[in-house]
């Protein structure tokens, strides 16, 4: 397991209202980021394809890492 101290890395919050998926590639292409970190909620495959994934959204459109934290079981 690899801990990276966040006093390392530069972040930020955005707050902004909209279809969450395109909110964040909107905010990262603006903002011009070099890796998108999000967490996963732990949906089963059938939930996820019934209500969409944002990871699988965010991964498609943008050219950037996008790096997905699971949950802890």
């Amino acid at each position: 397991m690899i801990l990276l101290s966040f006093s390392q890395l530069a972040f930020m919050s955005i707050y902004a209202h909209g279809p969450i998926g395109q909110v964040i590639c909107t905010a990262a292409k603006e903002k011009k980021v070099e890796l998108i970190i999000l967490g996963n909620r732990g949906l089963g495959t059938i939930r996820r394809t019934v209500f969409g994934s944002v990871c699988d959204y965010v991964t498609q459109c943008m050219p950037v890492p996008v790096l997905m934290v699971p949950t802890e079981d």
